[in-house]
């Protein structure tokens, strides 16, 4: 019965970290879609929300629920891990992008200067999360696409995003 209470309360966590690792997804996309509306110069988070989305993608299918046949990949444990990491992410794009936004009504700040200076912090983040999500050891991984995201965000908890083409 406690083996049985115990993998219930695991299946309940990983299924509240997936979907806090797509609403933190969405919003990152919504911050940086805000920004662009309200004319601010987001510099890379375009292409940091895109590679965002696309790491958050292949960690929420491999903590999936297990199929009969489950695709050989990293520990769910290891990508557990690195879901704080992309949620870390999107809290730094949120906040470049508002900063970005704030300070595009005030001409003497320099937001595009603010917001790409977070942008190896993110960078850094996404890689580390990557090579856990990939199972790979801690090594250089290339960059997976720079589209913009902020064209055609979902909402803050939607179901998974589109994987980008």
């Amino acid at each position: 019965m406690q083996h049985l209470i115990f993998h219930l309360r695991r299946r309940l966590a990983v299924s509240h970290q997936r979907r806090a690792l797509r609403q933190a997804v969405s919003a990152a996309e919504f911050a940086v879609l805000a920004a662009q509306q309200a004319g601010a110069r987001t510099g890379e988070l375009d292409a940091l929300c895109t590679r965002l989305r696309l790491t958050a993608q292949d960690a929420d299918r491999s903590l999936a629920p297990a199929r009969p046949r489950p695709a050989p990949g990293p520990a769910p444990a290891l990508v557990r891990s690195a879901i704080g990491d992309l949620v870390a992410a999107a809290g730094l794009i949120q906040d470049a992008a508002a900063f970005a936004t704030a300070s595009e009504s005030q001409p003497a700040a320099s937001g595009a200067d603010e917001a790409s200076s977070q942008t190896g912090t993110i960078d850094a983040l996404l890689v580390q999360a990557g090579q856990a999500v990939a199972g790979l050891p801690q090594q250089e991984t290339s960059k997976r696409g720079t589209g913009d995201c902020a064209r055609d965000p979902e909402p803050p908890g939607a179901s998974d995003p589109e994987p980008a083409n």
